[in-house]
């Protein structure tokens, strides 16, 4: 993770550079904590850090950051997906037979379904909790399919989006990191994703608005991708 770091920094201008000397990181998917290991080697010792990983009852990994005795980190074992008060919801509007009501939690903090779930928890906790001007990093799958298509467009209304697809690590498989930098989060578009808005722009609308740009953005993952895969052993006769 070190190392598909490095290669991100240098490919994007540096973001995990901080703006302001005291800066602060809040990481919401963390274990083993590889980026933030590399984000405070690039960033002045006052680095402020929140992260929140996975209780280790739930799979986390151990933490690789050295934390302790190190106030200037915070470190909170949690499932984001859990935060009903961030999403918008109060413990009153879960019904008492979802099979995780008691796990929910009401106070904010500073099977393919689960995946949509968890995506959009950490881009909403991202969007609430990120200054204006700001940049967020995430990781995502599958440039070309139609879900990412649209949130690209949606980021590109409130950041300047560049995507990488990292050349150090499992180059072979479908997943490439977003980088927004300069994000409003604070801006109309960017509440109408924390709403998590469903119904999406028609086909030709998207195409006619943002496909030059998707097709820009995507070309040097996809090379990325099936450069790897020409070389990968498991293809090989």
């Amino acid at each position: 993770m070190q190392r598909i770091a490095t290669e991100l920094q240098n490919a994007t201008g540096g973001c995990f550079t901080t703006k302001t000397k005291s800066g602060a990181i809040l990481d919401i998917c963390t274990a083993p904590g590889g980026f933030l290991v590399a984000a405070m080697a690039l960033n002045d010792p006052s680095l402020r850090i929140r992260a929140c990983p996975l209780p280790f009852s739930q799979g986390s990994y151990k933490i690789i950051l050295p934390h302790e005795n190190n106030h200037a980190i915070q470190i909170s074992y949690l499932d984001i997906t859990m935060f009903a008060e961030d999403m918008g919801m109060g413990l009153n509007e879960i019904s008492a037979s979802h099979p995780d009501h008691r796990q929910f939690m009401h106070a904010p903090i500073y099977h393919e379904g689960e995946s949509i779930r968890l995506q959009t928890s950490s881009f909403v906790l991202a969007l609430e909790h990120l200054r204006p001007g700001g940049t967020l990093i995430t990781l995502l799958h599958k440039i070309e399919v139609w879900g990412m298509a649209c949130l690209l467009q949606t980021m590109s209304m409130f950041s300047e989006v560049r995507v990488h697809k990292p050349k150090s690590g499992r180059a072979n498989r479908s997943f490439f990191y977003v980088v927004a930098k300069n994000v409003q989060s604070a801006s109309r578009e960017a509440e109408v994703y924390q709403a998590a808005r469903e119904s999406g722009p028609q086909s030709e609308e998207l195409v006619a608005e943002f496909g030059p740009r998707l097709v820009k953005l995507g070309r040097s993952v996809c090379f990325t991708q099936a450069n790897a895969l020409a070389k990968a052993p498991f293809l090989r006769n």
